[in-house]
């Protein structure tokens, strides 16, 4: 099948709304699940070639003061390392890789950054 192909049928794949069932993290072997080990949240993605990403750490401490800009230190480090929210524009290459380019992140340093991911997919699952 021609590369162009491939891409075209990964981004038809792709377009939609996909929920989270994991997020792992390796380095050196070591394997983390910086959002626990059942986080919430979702990838969409549309046909325009828009993307969107939330994904929650579930077991996060609620605000004593109910508040949500009146969080202490450790109440707004807590919900920060909790939380990723970014979006942006994708595009998908012909060798299954996909291209982000991020617009915002609730983490700031991937403002206006590009990263590519490799697309993995298994039966309805992409990793």
């Amino acid at each position: 099948m021609p590369s162009s192909t491939v891409a075209q049928s990964l981004k038809e794949w792709l377009v939609g709304t996909r929920t989270i069932v994991s997020v792992a993290n390796e380095l050196d072997g070591k394997k983390t699940e910086p959002f626990g080990p059942k986080p919430v949240g979702y990838f969409m993605f549309a046909p325009t070639g828009h993307f969107q990403v939330n994904i929650v750490r579930p077991d996060r401490s609620k605000f004593e003061s109910k508040i949500r800009t009146t969080g202490t230190p450790e109440e707004n480090k807590a919900a920060v390392a909790g939380n990723i929210s970014t979006v942006g524009t994708y595009t998908v290459r012909p060798d299954g890789w996909v291209n982000y380019h991020i617009i915002g992140s609730s983490f700031p340093n991937w403002d206006g950054t590009d990263q590519k991911r490799m697309a993995d997919i298994t039966g309805d699952q992409l990793k």
